[in-house]
């Protein structure tokens, strides 16, 4: 497996970083790892970083474990993506819709320093600091 599962305790995340090539065996493992990580340290939120990845699963595996992540973290928790947008628009966009439909706080980002300010902040905040997600698409 390609991948690593860390807390930033500066930041209040649990943080998930993809290498190489990932495949869905690969994105089942992480989100567990992921979920359990973000759980046991009550993050703030969590991350997902795919800028040095390549997803090798269809959009409907992704959706399905997506919707996995969201119900094995707890509420509340925020759901962040950083991806390279000329890459991974297509990943982040169905994530981002995916998490949306179940009602979770889920935002795109291009840069992984944004991303934690986001999940570290509260909106006005973040609002304030320009830790605002990029649009998808």
């Amino acid at each position: 497996m390609t991948y690593r599962v860390e807390f930033e305790a500066e930041h209040g995340s649990a943080e998930l970083t993809h290498f190489e090539t990932v495949d869905l065996a690969e994105i089942h493992a992480s989100r567990l790892d992921l979920a359990r990580k973000a759980n046991e340290k009550a993050a703030r939120g969590a991350i997902i970083n795919i800028v040095g990845s390549e997803i090798l699963a269809s959009p409907a595996q992704i959706i399905d474990e997506v919707k996995g992540l969201i119900n094995d973290l707890r509420p509340g928790c925020k759901l962040a993506f950083v991806a390279r947008p000329e890459a991974q628009d297509v990943v982040s966009m169905i994530v981002t819709t995916v998490a949306h439909g179940e009602g979770a706080k889920v935002s795109g980002f291009a840069d992984l320093d944004v991303a934690r300010c986001w999940i570290r902040e509260p909106k006005a905040v973040a609002r304030r600091c320009g830790c605002e997600p990029r649009e998808a698409g």
